[in-house]
Order: C-alpha cells, then structure tokens, then sequence
C-alpha cells in the first residue's frame, strides 16, 4: 500500500494503523489540529518512512499490526535507526502490554478512540518532552566536550587542581597536584591539614593570614607564592591561587576551588637574575676603572663614581649634565672617534687625550663597544675607560732615555769602529815600511783580520743593534771587501754568495767572521796560481738550529801532507781557536778542490 502525505510546513505525524481508511478517529483529529499526517498500514512501510523522510516529528503506533510485526516490535526496530517520540495506540490495557511499552523509549499509551484532549495533550507534551530531552543530550554532550578540553588544559599545563568543602572538610586534589611535589596520588590525604603541614616554615604565617583574609572576603583572590615540601625533603616554589566559589547565606564559606602551578624554575631564575644584577651593580659603581654610557649625540645616560673622579667633577649628577664634546681639545678628535667606532663596532685598547672639570689634560686608555638600531645606526656605546697619564709620562721618560741610550751607544761603536780603522792605518804604515817579507805577509794578515772587526762594528752602528747582529749581510761585507783587496783586476776568479738571514750575537759573529776571512783569504791568494780561472762560493743557510757555513773553491787544492787537526800556520790555527769558542765544529774535504763547512748552534 502507498502512504498519503501532506507536504504542507507542518509538524508531521506518522500514524501506523492497520486499518485500511485514513478516516480513523485519530486521523480526523490529527488533522483538524493542522499537524502534517502521513499514514503506513503495516510495520514494514512505517521503517521505510522513518528512514526515507526525516521531517516526521512523532509516530503514531497501533500496537496491534499485523503477526509479522506488532506495534512495540516495529517501534524497537525503528529506534534502533533513529531516536523519534513514539505514542501507541491499544484497544485494551492489559498489564503485559504495559510493561512491554514501559521496556522501550516511548512517550505513552492512548486508547483507541480516546478524546481529542487525551490525543492532542499527549502529543504535545511527547513533543515537547522530546525537545527538551534532545536539548539536555546537546547540553551534556557541549558539557563533556569542555570537560574533556578542560582536562586536556589541565594536563597540557601541568596545573594542579583542588576542591576544598568547608562542610565536611574534605578536600578534592587532581593526580598532578599530588606529582608535582614527587607523591603517588594515593599519597595525598584529603584534608586541609595535608597541605599546612607541608608549607615552608619561613612561609607559613605569611600564607594562612592571607587565606583567613580570602575567606573573610577582604581579597577578591587567594593568591600567593610559597614553598612546598616535596617528597625528596626538598622544598618547591609554588604559585597557589584560589577563590571561595560559594558563600551561605551568612557569607561564610562553603567551597573554594583553586590551582597550584609549579613555578619553582622561575623564581631560582629571579633569583639568580637578581644575583646577577646586583654583582653588576657592584661591579659598575665600585669598579676602580671609569665606566659610563654615552649617546652619539653628546649626552652622557649613566657612569660611576671612578669616572667622575677621574674627569674631577663633585658628582655623578654633575657628570650626567654635561657634554662629552667639552671632554676633547679638538671637536674633531670626538667626529674621528664616532666614524671610527661606527665602522669597527667596538673599539679597544683606543688611546685618546682629554680635558676634566678643571683644564686638565689626561691621557686615557678605552675600550668601547657599540650599540646600533636594525637600520646599523649607532644609537649608544658603552665605555670602559682608565687614565694612563702617569704612564704615558713614564712611557715618553723612557723613550728620551732610550733615544740617549742609543745616541750614546752609536757613538761608542762609532768610536770603536774609529779606533780599528786607526790601528788598521798603523799597521798599513809599518808593512809599507817593512823590508822583510815575512813581516809584511804578518802585517799584511792582521790588517785584514783588523778590518773584519771593524767592518762588524760598522755594520752595529749602522743598524743601531748592540745584541744582534745579521749574519749574512756581515759575511756579504766581509766578502765584497775582500774581493776589493785582492780581485781588483782579476778578470778570471768569480766569487759567488748566498746567505740565509740569521741573527747572531756580534761575539759569535766576530768569530765566524775570523773564520770566513782566513778561508776567503787563503783561497783567493792561493787557489788560483799564474792567473788560472775558477770559482769560489760562500753559502750560509739556516738548518734547524743550526748554522751551516760552506766556502768552496775549485783551484789546485791544499798540500798533500794538509791536516786540519794539525795546523802549521797561524790563519788555521786561529780558525780551529774560533770554532772552539762558538762550539762549533769544522769539515774539511779536499775532493777536487778546496771545501770548508763549518756548523754551529745559533743562539735561543
């Protein structure tokens, strides 16, 4: 069979009712009441309706149906899809039938051909019962919701919670409170005691007169900061912050909710902080050294009392009112120094002359840092600033001193190298005057080994060193003098030279010098016989600590009966001397030619 519907916005019954005309009493009242009314004749077409059309607002069931599907089995199947109001309809009020209506979610019983007050009033307060029992679900279920994002709150943020009752003195505390101070929940005792029996001694008076304050209503919230004893024995800074929820009507209170958070990291923060600050503060006014912070504008914004002594005004106030500008002798000396610290960002070891309170004029010693804005721009720099004048006086004492040490120093070489040059002179006079040979070779010698120290006294003066002396330009000097002496003219003997640079002590390097003469000498005078052509090459390298000195030449070579451990002349018997002073040790090789090598530590 079809159903009859009406369309019409109306409230919309469904009447399930076995009998085949639509002309029923409850039919023609549903209708005459305006509601919407739509008709199944079996319970097969009243599930399908329900699940097909979802405006039907009530159903209307006959118990009785048919033996497939009675009333009450079509009712529990429809519900099972879909929560609806449903009222039955029954010809009797057997008790059997009752308590199987009163099993399922239904909304009463009329009998057949009841009034239509009966009908009519039933339906409105199912209606409304319904409604109402909807909006209750929507309620609990919006209230679970916020309960559930209460709870998330609570955990996310680590808040413990608590309930006091003044009644019964019960009070209701959440697992994280218990945890917070390192308790099992199962721990904690639900009273009041619990928590005063925990509170830091140091704490406690300060914390209970402000809850006596709270209770009497003479704070709006309970709020305080104290320490907890936790389970260790350690004590824990926590914020607890409450309020009384409900007052009799006398105003005394019968509940107080509240939270503890765990704030014990921020304040061991705070105080350190604290700890922190005030060693700065210490360090800034009692630092012995000036320190002050300035704008790039000329406004001085804070510096201690080391400073105002040092730039002699009578107080910091004085100090801040003045204009660093005025601290400068030339205005142009400060723009320097603002270019400088803008383009280096900090300045140290910065020296610079400036004026005090009273004309002064004292050297300082600063190290700036600069402070800029997100554009780069300087906005303010710190100073840190210590008067050097006293040393900057010393320091030029010093220099004078130094300056005449040095004058003095070069006129004493002068004079030594003056006084060689002399000696040098005089025994030029006597071999020019000497008949005899042997005695002019002598002096001949000696002259030479004469103008070796004396060009090492040259050299000291020109350098203006009294402690080193640079070995390889020595040796150059001594090698260019010597070719002068004796290779003026002759055209086939080629001396070549290659010197490391080594710094040596004018004692080593006399002797070397000795030594490198009486070789020079020896092999330009003797290796190279009736103007023969050859070579001779003077090295000097720097060989991990060493000095290695190697002349070279290849001429006719030495005696076949030569032993350098025995000299019989008196050049060889000055080298082995020297080598013996400077610790040194001498190589001979006579292999197609002549070799020297002569090896000696260099000083540390």
């Amino acid at each position: 069979m079809k159903a009859k519907m009406n369309m019409e916005d109306k409230e919309s019954i469904l009447l399930v009712e076995k009998q085949a005309s639509t002309e029923t009493a409850e039919a023609k009242i549903l209708k005459q009441f305006g509601y919407d009314l739509i008709i199944a004749y079996d319970g097969d077409e009243a599930f399908k309706i329900t699940t097909e059309h979802p405006r039907i607002d009530l159903i209307l069931m006959n118990i009785d149906l048919d033996k497939k599907n009675d009333g009450i089995e079509t009712a529990q199947i429809i519900l099972q899809q879909r929560k609806i109001p449903i009222i039955f309809i029954s010809d009797h009020n057997e008790n059997e039938i009752i308590e199987k209506i009163n099993k399922i979610d239904s909304y009463g019983c009329v009998l057949k051909n009841s009034t239509e007050v009966t009908l009519i009033s039933t339906i409105k307060i199912a209606l409304k019962l319904f409604a109402e029992k909807q909006r209750l679900m929507l309620s609990e279920q919006k209230l679970r919701e916020k309960e559930k994002t209460l709870n998330l709150a609570v955990e996310g943020g680590q808040l413990g919670l608590w309930d006091q009752d003044f009644i019964t003195g019960k009070v209701y505390r959440n697992d994280q409170w218990a945890t917070m101070l390192g308790y099992d929940p199962v721990d904690v005792e639900d009273n009041l005691s619990f928590w005063k029996s925990h509170i830091h001694p140091d704490d406690f008076n300060l914390i209970i007169n402000e809850a006596k304050k709270h209770e009497q209503g003479q704070t709006e919230y309970f709020r305080v900061q104290h320490r907890l004893r936790c389970k260790d024995g350690n004590y824990k800074w926590i914020l607890n912050w409450g309020k009384i929820s409900e007052r009799d009507i006398n105003g005394n209170p019968v509940r107080a909710l509240g939270i503890h958070i765990d704030i014990n990291d921020r304040i061991i923060a705070e105080e350190k902080l604290k700890l922190n600050e005030e060693n700065y503060r210490r360090f800034f006014e009692e630092d012995l050294s000036g320190v002050f912070l300035s704008t790039p504008q000329g406004k001085i914004i804070q510096c201690n009392q080391a400073y105002v002594r040092m730039m002699e005004y009578d107080s910091i106030d004085e100090m801040l009112n003045t204009n660093p500008v005025n601290h400068y002798t030339d205005p142009q000396v400060r723009i320097d120094f603002l270019n400088l610290l803008r383009k280096e960002k900090k300045l140290t070891n910065y020296e610079v002359e400036v004026i005090t309170k009273k004309g002064n004029k004292i050297y300082t010693l600063e190290n700036i840092i600069g402070v800029f804005d997100d554009n780069n721009n300087l906005v303010e720099f710190w100073g840190y600033v210590n008067d050097i004048t006293d040393r900057k006086k010393a320091e030029q004492l010093l220099k004078n001193a130094a300056a005449e040490k040095e004058a003095l120093h070069r006129e004493l070489l002068h004079r030594v190298k003056n006084s060689f040059n002399l000696i040098k002179s005089l025994v030029f006079i006597e071999r020019e005057k000497s008949n005899n040979q042997v005695v002019a070779k002598i002096l001949e010698d000696l002259e030479l080994r004469i103008s070796t120290l004396a060009q090492m006294y040259s050299l000291l003066n020109e350098t203006g060193l009294s402690q080193q002396i640079e070995l390889g330009e020595y040796l150059n000097q001594i090698t260019q003098s010597l070719s002068l002496s004796y290779l003026e003219g002759a055209e086939g003997i080629v001396i070549k030279s290659s010197f490391d640079k080594i710094n040596t002590s004018p004692r080593t390097a006399s002797s070397v010098g000795l030594i490198a003469n009486e070789i020079l000498t020896n092999s330009i005078k003797y290796a190279f016989p009736d103007k023969k052509q050859g070579i001779i090459s003077i090295s000097l390298k720097n060989i991990n600590g060493y000095a290695e000195l190697i002349i070279f030449d290849n001429g006719i070579g030495v005696p076949k009966n030569f032993d350098l451990a025995k000299p019989t002349g008196m050049g060889l018997q000055l080298v082995n001397l020297l080598t013996q002073q400077i610790d040194g040790q001498l190589l001979f090789d006579g292999e197609n030619g002549t070799k020297f090598t002569l090896i000696f530590p260099l000083e540390q």
